[in-house]
């Protein structure tokens, strides 16, 4: 089964940080004239680097789910949270059924839940890299804005498909089959090279749709969706998803302290390096 790479950006604190305002809106940036002999694969490349390209990035975050159920209710979860990365170093400050805060500075990353007077901090810098990358990307996946950045799906051949213009937009669309029977599919915003949409298809069924909405120049050509909505099929009907984003800014510095957790010598901490 294909997984469609989903990425992230982030929030901020109460400390001082080096902030990159986002510039006002400006007329989209003219098509550049090689676009249209760039394969499938460059577009996607394309998208990644620009995001890639930010030193910096936060922002606050709110998530609603609701999931059907077979009873013909449906229940809903609200979740929230701040998130600040800046090279190496990120801080998650997490205000769901239960309050959470991670610190990684790069070298220790502290995991501390207040309701259980425990935290458990990761040598980062003494773990296998295969184990440290795994448990950094499983952290970061919670917290990701879908879309922002696609990856590249192994065993997956790309090619155009048939591009009708996405609420008054140019658009391309880049279509991947996978060698089991799954298929991707991207539209991509041809002139700000943002992606719009994507869907993940196991042979003739949807099992996901992703939908990127108010898009907003945060940077001089890198635009970033401050709404997102996903919907899933389930037992019960479909599972819907969706984010709102605020107080999102690119950074360029930022203090050290912000990517360490202080905690009460009361409090027990668990090190761990695996």
């Amino acid at each position: 089964m294909l997984t469609l790479l989903l990425v992230l950006v982030l929030t901020a604190h109460g400390s001082e940080q080096a902030v990159v305002e986002p510039a006002p809106p400006t007329e989209v940036e003219p098509a550049v004239d090689d676009r249209d002999s760039w394969p499938p694969e460059a577009w996607l490349d394309a998208l990644d680097q620009r995001a890639e390209s930010l030193p910096g990035i936060r922002y606050a975050a709110r998530r609603t789910t609701v999931r059907p159920s077979r009873e013909g209710q449906s229940t809903e979860l609200h979740e929230r949270w701040r998130f600040i990365l800046l090279g190496e170093r990120f801080r998650i400050d997490y205000f769901g059924d239960t309050a959470r805060q991670i610190t990684s500075n790069g070298t220790v990353l502290v995991d501390y839940v207040p309701a259980n007077r425990k935290a458990i901090a990761f040598q980062l810098d003494r773990m296998d890299p295969d184990e440290r990358a795994s448990l950094v990307q499983r952290i970061l996946e919670r917290v990701a804005v879908p879309g922002f950045r696609v990856g590249r799906a192994e065993g997956v051949t790309w090619t155009f498909g048939e591009a009708d213009p996405w609420q008054g937009r140019p658009v391309v669309v880049l279509e991947g089959a996978g060698r089991d029977d799954s298929r991707l599919r991207h539209v991509v915003d041809r002139e700000r090279l943002a992606l719009l949409s994507s869907e993940i298809h196991d042979g003739d069924q949807v099992v996901l749709r992703t939908e990127a909405r108010d898009l907003r120049e945060i940077h001089p050509g890198v635009w970033f969706p401050h709404e997102v909505h996903l919907r899933a099929p389930d037992r019960g009907g479909d599972v819907r998803v969706t984010m709102h984003l605020t107080k999102v800014a690119v950074l360029t510095d930022s203090p050290e302290e912000l990517f360490e957790t202080i905690l009460d010598p009361s409090i027990p901490i668990e090190e761990r390096t695996r």
